[in-house]
């Protein structure tokens, strides 16, 4: 088929990071499928990734979908090009607000902000009961965790399917991380943002905690964001900036050996709508210790994770501590087995193959 996928969140030259989940939805699309991407909100010029997936990316703002506005007809032509309609992440649906879609329509969702409290008034705004009757518009909605089905199906949507994200999978000659023992340095890594959701400030208070009580700790964070400077902060009030590293910005195809070369992923988050860096890290055999709600809760091997219900540095570092003794937690290579089997690339195919099959028979609206 001719896919025509329309997003706001696609990886271009100003966000490396933004809507990567999204990039590698198409490529395993454009595996069976004409993929065209349109980009909305990006003024970087057309690019063609593979002989089936091209991306057309245009300036983006809400009031160009009024009529008049330069969005409104580039839709119109790229849609009567296209034998179904794919849009991901749900403030692309505001593009289509007033606009008739006449063939088959499948919609993923990643937005937190369905299932979290808004931020902000306007955040509020854009999540309010009447907008989210637009998850009503598609014939079929594709949600990539429990959670966020519940509360796609709450808005009225009529056929919600959970395929979950894509997860970076190592090739069978990747080195397994070093095994994690009590008498032995350890090495632990989080990635994601410097933000308050994600706890940078909680992560170097564990790493404290845990050298308190003895164990030859350190921590390494990928990532950037607002916090960065509070966090360095903290680690040198606590004595332990030695210990801590944070490394910026680094590049999604550097992760996978990064993580490979620490032993356990702490991120003390609040929510994840799925959790696809705690995903990654089983993958690559690092046992996990996080917080907080998301889909993660549905894949983490108790065995081989702790899930803390208190978000404080002391029930983290008691997580840590845990997981560590554990003598029955899985080994790198059976976290890696178990993630593969979870993750796996053909049952996601398989998955978007059912949810294209009962769009196709819809006939559109």
């Amino acid at each position: 088929m001719r896919v025509l996928v329309v997003t706001r969140w696609f990886p271009d030259s100003h966000s490396a990071m933004s809507g990567v989940f999204n990039m590698r939805d198409c490529r395993l699309l454009a595996e069976d499928h004409d993929v065209t991407v349109l980009h909305l909100g990006s003024s970087d010029p057309d690019v063609r990734l593979s002989d089936s997936l091209r991306v057309v990316r245009v300036p983006f703002r809400t009031k160009d979908i009024r009529p008049g506005g330069t969005v409104r007809p580039l839709l119109r032509r790229m849609l009567g090009e296209a034998d179904l309609l794919h849009t991901m992440a749900y403030p692309t649906l505001t593009a289509f607000l007033g606009l008739r879609v006449g063939i088959p329509w499948v919609h993923t969702e990643h937005y937190s902000l369905l299932i979290a409290k808004a931020p902000s008034w306007r955040a509020g705004l854009l999540t309010s009961a009447p907008m989210r009757r637009l998850l009503r518009r598609p014939d079929e909605v594709i949600a990539v965790g429990q959670e966020l089905a519940a509360a796609i199906r709450r808005s009225g949507a009529s056929s919600v399917s959970v395929i979950r994200n894509d997860v970076a999978l190592p090739g069978v000659d990747a080195p397994l991380p070093d095994s994690l023992n009590a008498s032995s340095p350890i090495r632990m890594i989080a990635t994601g943002g410097l933000v308050v959701n994600k706890g940078p400030v909680e992560a170097v208070r564990v790493t404290a905690l845990l050298r308190e009580r003895g164990y030859d700790v350190s921590l390494t964070w990928a990532g950037n964001g607002p916090l960065r400077e509070e966090s360095e902060q903290v680690a040198r009030d606590l004595g332990i900036e030695g210990a801590v590293r944070f490394l910026g910005h680094v590049d999604t195809s550097k992760i996978p050996e990064l993580l490979r070369e620490h032993q356990l992923f702490l991120l003390p988050t609040a929510y994840e709508t799925f959790g696809v860096s705690i995903a990654e890290a089983i993958a690559q055999g690092l046992p996990v210790v996080t917080s907080g709600t998301g889909e993660y809760q549905s894949f983490l091997p108790p065995r081989g994770s702790r899930i803390v219900r208190e978000r404080t540095p002391e029930a983290l570092a008691d997580g840590v501590e845990s997981l560590i003794r554990d003598e029955e937690r899985l080994s790198s290579e059976e976290l890696r087995t178990y993630a593969a089997s979870e993750f796996g690339a053909e049952t996601r195919g398989d998955g978007y193959r059912k949810v294209y099959r009962r769009a196709a028979d819809s006939g559109g609206r």
